[in-house]
């Protein structure tokens, strides 16, 4: 409800309570003015009725004339002070009368606020409400459109690495294939050249090669001297890039199953530790380039221990057959099997650890690529919608302090 008016002369807006109080003190001033007019006249004519009597009590006795006109102008000042007081009076009671119709206008504008005031919280709590209502409407669209769009892209990122993958698994499957067939041929060619160097440098020696397709190594040196078996070499090439592992538990199977005396491992990959040539997990392993070198160390000390062999042939029979044993090469490999027995378990534990350590942290960097990319989705969605996009918890600044701590402490156990 409007507290306004319009005025009908000059069409200015006035609230009530200013028009009452205007329209009231203009009034008043009006009869204040009207009644002090009277006053005025009220007193010229007392003044000249005054001056009369005077003029006539001069005509008189001097001193009666004095007592009289005291005692009348005593009596008009009495008259006219109680005719001012009952005026006054009159004055201040309807000035009352005006104060408390001005009160009560007050308090009826004053309801008339509280009742505007009361309207506009309605209506301001009622928009409050329409707006809340469309925020969690607007939420739950919003919210089902960030599942959708979530789940969209985690197909597509699903289908994506699945294609990424195949097509690594196919270019790799290719790549071995081509390399294959080159290397094989290239390690016939060096298997070959080793075997004909062997028998230039070492023509009392027997060298064989193993044929292609058996299981087992590639070239066996049967050490002779004056006619006598000293011993075996096994020799295995290997014409590749990159060294493997693999190679050093399959030539020591070979090994045992030849009944040979000393590996030796010719290879173009060395292992990291190793250069030119060098004992490797109780294998000889070597360059090309060295095989030649080698061979002539190795049959020396073949050699070397056949004649202390044969030196000892005098002994006790069972000191004898214990030497014999215990120096042979089957004694020798009897331990070492045991010991890489214990080799294997101790490095098949430690092979264990790497590969779930392998797997936690290619977990941990899937995990750290999927929150990634979630987070950056959820900005680019959080630019276009506003701050009205709903915050979501692991993602701001405090969430994520707390996911790297509890990472960093799962990491710890491990």
């Amino acid at each position: 409800m409007s507290d306004q008016i319009t005025c009908p002369n000059c069409q200015t807006q006035i609230t009530i309570s200013q028009a009452l109080s205007v329209q009231l003190s203009v009034k008043l001033k009006e009869e204040m003015a009207k009644k002090q007019k009277e006053f005025e006249i009220q007193k010229k004519a007392l003044d000249v009725e005054r001056a009369q009597l005077e003029k006539q009590i001069e005509d008189k006795a001097s001193q009666k004339a004095e007592v009289i006109k005291r005692e009348y102008w005593q009596k008009a000042q009495l008259q006219a002070a109680k005719k001012i007081d009952l005026e006054l009076k009159s004055m201040k009671e309807e000035l009352d009368e005006k104060r408390k119709e001005n009160e009560e206008l007050n308090k009826k504008e004053l309801a008339m606020i509280k009742e505007k005031r009361q309207l506009d919280e309605d209506r301001k709590k009622l928009e409050l409400d329409v707006a809340r209502k469309i925020e969690e409407e607007r939420n739950i669209l919003t919210e089902k459109i960030e599942k959708e769009t979530l789940e969209k892209s985690r197909l597509k990122i699903l289908e994506l690495e699945k294609k990424n993958k195949d097509t690594q698994k196919a270019l790799e499957e290719a790549q071995r294939k081509a390399n294959q067939g080159s290397q094989q041929n290239q390690g016939e060619v060096l298997e070959l050249d080793l075997e004909k160097t062997l028998a230039k440098n070492f023509p009392q020696d027997q060298i064989e090669p193993i044929g292609k397709g058996v299981s087992g190594a590639d070239i066996i040196q049967a050490v002779r001297s004056n006619n006598q078996s000293c011993g075996v070499i096994l020799w295995e090439v290997k014409q590749t890039k990159n060294w493997t592992e693999g190679w050093v538990d399959k030539f020591k199977s070979d090994l045992r199953s030849q009944k040979a005396n000393i590996p030796v491992l010719v290879t173009t990959a060395l292992p990291k530790k190793i250069e030119g040539f060098g004992f490797y997990q109780n294998i000889w392993v070597c360059l090309p380039k060295f095989a030649v070198s080698l061979a002539v160390a190795l049959r020396r000390n073949l050699i070397s221990s056949a004649f202390e062999r044969a030196a000892a042939v005098g002994k006790g029979e069972k000191a004898e057959l214990l030497y014999s044993y215990v120096s042979s090469h089957e004694f020798r490999q009897r331990v070492e099997a045991l010991v890489e027995v214990f080799q294997d378990m101790q490095g098949q534990i430690f092979k264990e650890r790497t590969a779930f350590e392998k797997s936690w942290k290619q977990r941990e960097a899937q995990m750290q690529r999927l929150f990634v990319n979630t987070a950056g989705m959820y900005g680019e969605m959080q630019g276009l919608v506003g701050s009205t996009m709903p915050e979501i918890k692991g993602l701001e600044l405090n969430g994520q302090n707390q996911l790297n701590e509890k990472n960093k402490s799962e990491n710890s156990l491990f």
